[in-house]
Order: structure tokens, then C-alpha cells, then sequence
């Protein structure tokens, strides 16, 4: 739970204070730091290790592909919400979601 909020802060277009629920979309910048973190190892394993818990390079590419999805997804249905689901809003969060996943699945 976010904050005491069961649904992560996506619940409502607006916080107790009048404004955005931004705190909802900050949360979302770890989600997206973990998986790049792992570029900072140079020399990774070109294939998978069995036995030990080693990350390998396809496994980091599909870590930052899925994640960066997740994220992508999750802040333009945030934009979506904070525009009160206008029409153009959320015709652009349907197609960017949808691209999206179309994307990361073939880049996968």
C-alpha cells in the first residue's frame, strides 16, 4: 500500500491536498533505476550460468525491457487519471500501453 492507499495512489485524479497524486508516479523511478542499475556491470556472462545466481545479458535486456514497460504503462494511465480520463487523454494512454507492449514483446 501506498501512503494507506489499497489501490497505489491511482485511485483518485487528486490527493487530500488538492493536488496531483505525483507521489504515485515517483514511486515508480526505483522500479525503473533496479533493472538499469545492472548496466553498470561491464563484463557479464554471455549465456546463462546453471547453478549460480549470476545475471546474464539476455536476462539483464528482458529485466530492462519489461520494466521499462511496466513504467510506460503505469505513467500514462497516471496521466490519463490526472486529466480525469478526457477523451484524448485516454485515447493516448490506450494506444501508448498498447504500443508499448506490442513493442517490448517483439524486443523481447
Amino acid at each position: 500500500m501506498l501512503f494507506g492507499d489499497p489501490t497505489a495512489g491511482f485511485g483518485s485524479s487528486r490527493s487530500k491536498h488538492g493536488l496531483a497524486a505525483f507521489e504515485a508516479v515517483l514511486c515508480l523511478i526505483p522500479h525503473a533505476m533496479l533493472s538499469l542499475s545492472s548496466l553498470i556491470f561491464r563484463r557479464v556472462p554471455k549465456e546463462r550460468i546453471v547453478g549460480r545466481p549470476v545475471i546474464w545479458r539476455e536476462f539483464r535486456a528482458h529485466n530492462i525491457i519489461f520494466a521499462t514497460r511496466s513504467v510506460v504503462c503505469s505513467v500514462v494511465a497516471w496521466l490519463s487519471l490526472y486529466h480525469n480520463h478526457a477523451p484524448a487523454w485516454r485515447t493516448m494512454a490506450l494506444y501508448v500501453s498498447g504500443s508499448t507492449c506490442l513493442v517490448s514483446n517483439v524486443a523481447a
